[in-house]
């Protein structure tokens, strides 16, 4: 996948298949379903939700959001999500 902006730490991506299971751990976390995320605007489960994002992202100018995931240089490790 192409990075769309690159740090010195870190960079930002669309997230493809390969992410889904870290995301769908993000979105069933209940600190972050508190704190983070707003479960009233989720379409469906979290698995539902987080393939929901991927498909919105395949779609340049016709998502309602951009859904980028954030990932450590050094090893690829997924550090975060944005979402505009």
């Amino acid at each position: 996948m192409i990075a769309v902006s690159q740090g010195l730490f870190c960079y930002l991506q669309r997230p493809d298949l390969e992410d889904q299971s870290v995301i769908t751990r993000w979105l069933n976390d209940p600190f972050l379903r508190e704190t983070v995320f707003d479960p009233g605007n989720f379409i469906g489960d979290p698995d539902e939700q987080e393939q929901a994002w991927i498909e919105g992202n395949a779609e340049l100018f016709g998502a309602d959001n951009l859904v980028l995931i954030a990932k450590r240089n050094k090893d690829d490790v997924p550090l975060g999500l944005f979402i505009l």
